[in-house]
């Protein structure tokens, strides 16, 4: 975007210089036209109100040229103006530099190595919470789990008995 205004702003500037070169030699060109006239016309003789209304006219077109030639140099200032705005607002400035390192890393280190970074996090994820469900472990698991927990001693135990359960039988 800034390099599109920044193009914008300099034809404007190349426009308006042409303008301003335009005008000038105008403006020249009216100054000498007045000037000679002035010149080869300096005595008044019978055609006195006919020179009167020559001079009036190549006044005029002196007073036009005059107010192109200011209205183009206008023009020219404006857009050098919108030139250097353009100009400093695409400005960035770097505060910290980048810091690179002198050897480019390859993409198929990068995967080994983020392969290996995953499984070690993995197993680190997998190690606490084994640790959380063994610490919050409360299932009474022998019998010296119950001497410690209700403090007193064990005198005998009872195996649990094993049972089949039977096939439901079906009405056919």
């Amino acid at each position: 975007m800034n390099d599109t205004q920044r193009t914008r702003a300099q034809s404007s500037v190349g426009f308006y210089k042409i303008e301003v070169d335009q005008a000038s030699t105008a403006l020249a060109a009216a100054k000498d036209k007045l000037a000679k006239y002035l010149a080869a016309n300096q005595t008044s003789g019978p055609l006195g109100a006919l020179a009167d209304a020559t001079v009036t006219q190549l006044t005029q077109a002196l007073s036009v040229a005059q107010s192109n030639y200011d209205a183009a140099t206008s023009h020219l200032t404006d857009a050098g103006a919108g030139l250097s705005s353009v100009a400093d607002s695409g400005v960035l400035r770097v505060f910290d530099s980048p810091r690179t390192t002198e050897l480019p890393v390859g993409r198929k280190k990068k995967l080994i190595f983020g392969g290996i970074a995953g499984l070690f996090a993995g197993a680190m994820v997998s190690l606490f919470i084994l640790l959380f469900l063994v610490i919050g472990d409360r299932a009474v698991h022998g019998t010296g789990d119950l001497e410690d927990l209700l403090g007193m001693q064990v005198v005998g135990t009872i195996d649990q008995f094993k049972t089949k359960i039977r096939a439901g039988k079906s009405d056919s």
